[in-house]
């Protein structure tokens, strides 16, 4: 499967596409992200101020979700203090290690950036998941702490500043 950087879009999730989502299902130690089936309606939610979770597709295909304000956020993580905009993201479980990483991180950024115009961004990510580090400092993301999220895992917070002008 090939995907271009310019078929690649992000926009509100549809019932069908929320349900599939909520549904995911991953191996061995990435099952940590296994969705909730009977939590899809939490996919359809967008705040006034647009924070919520947004589909991440090519051709209409459901390739992963992007999620922007306390839905971005990890249970454990250290309060905000500094206005960046959480940020969080999954693939759909067939194309994770498909090289699709680079593409939806680019797409989610360019998508908020336009959106919401950060300061900059904040993520946080298990820290035994290492191709996740990996694709986030590859973005500019750059580690500021590591904290105890859900079920004892370590986590690790990420951090992008924004420069003033560059978009």
């Amino acid at each position: 499967m090939r995907f271009e950087r310019a078929t690649v879009h992000i926009r509100p999730f549809t019932p069908a596409e929320a349900v599939i989502a909520a549904s995911w299902r991953y191996p061995g130690e990435l099952s940590m992200y296994d969705g909730e089936p009977r939590n899809w309606h939490e996919f359809l939610a967008v705040t006034e101020a647009g924070h919520g979770y947004y589909a991440i597709v090519d051709e209409e295909q459901l390739l992963g979700f992007s999620c922007f304000g306390l839905e971005g956020r990890v249970v454990g993580q250290p309060a905000n203090r500094n206005d960046l905009l959480d940020l969080g993201g999954g693939m759909r479980p067939d194309l994770v290690g498909q090289g699709l990483g680079a593409v939806g991180m680019t797409a989610i950024l360019a998508y908020a950036r336009e959106r919401f115009s950060p300061a900059g961004f904040r993520t946080a990510v298990a820290s035994f998941n290492r191709r996740s580090l990996v694709l986030c400092r590859w973005a500019g993301f750059r580690t500021t702490t590591t904290f105890e999220g859900p079920n004892g895992r370590d986590f690790t917070e990420l951090v992008l500043i924004e420069a003033p002008g560059v978009s």
